[in-house]
């Protein structure tokens, strides 16, 4: 986490001042999150919050990393029967959207300003791991579901991994730019889809 003094918030204080982000971040959209508001919500003052936090940026960029899984968990072992593993598949492609779905309401305010657009590439360039440790686990994972026969065997795990993120995109900027549309289909759909796509030709 970045401070504005290098070091440490407490975790209780950080994981408050996340939540609070976060909620609203999903309520306002992140146009309109502000500092004050975030303290608020967290219940404490904005002079305590700038003790961990240096300013807006860091508040929406703390809450996107802390949203990116470190780990995309495979949901059982070959053996735990073909149901219960296709079933944790889709949990976790559903998990996939959501993250997906943050990263493009973040992304129409970041790339709207090109002084918060450099502010935040300047952030994440300084941040542990990055983007692309989403997409190394979910493809780790995705060659879990593979063994397990519920994912084509012959899809390089990478470019599996790039397509369910790049429909998850795709669809959460259409939905958040159009609202909902019958055309659209809705965050289920999309995972229904991307199951077809992933499956054997046999499960199709």
């Amino acid at each position: 986490m970045f401070t504005h003094d290098g070091s440490s918030g407490k975790p209780d204080t950080r994981s408050r001042v996340l939540a609070a982000t976060r909620k609203l971040m999903d309520e306002r959209g992140v146009a309109r999150v502000r500092v004050d508001a975030v303290a608020k919500e967290a219940g404490l003052s904005a002079g305590a919050l700038y003790r961990h936090f240096a300013g807006r940026e860091e508040l929406i960029l703390a809450v996107i990393l802390d949203s990116v899984p470190r780990s995309m968990s495979f949901g059982g072992a070959p053996d735990a029967g073909h149901e219960v593993v296709r079933d944790a598949l889709a949990v976790m492609i559903g998990q996939v959207y959501e993250h997906e779905k943050r990263m493009a309401a973040v992304a129409v305010t970041v790339l709207a300003d090109e002084t918060l657009h450099e502010r935040f590439r300047d952030m994440l360039a300084r941040a542990p791991g990055g983007p692309e440790e989403f997409t190394r686990a979910l493809a780790v994972a995705l060659r879990g579901y593979a063994d397990a026969g519920v994912v084509r065997a012959d899809l390089d795990p990478a470019a599996a991994a790039a397509l369910v993120q790049g429909r998850c995109f795709h669809h959460a900027v259409m939905d958040r730019l159009h609202g909902p549309r019958p055309a659209l289909g809705t965050s289920d759909e999309v995972t229904s889809e991307v199951m077809a796509l992933l499956a054997p030709a046999a499960q199709r």
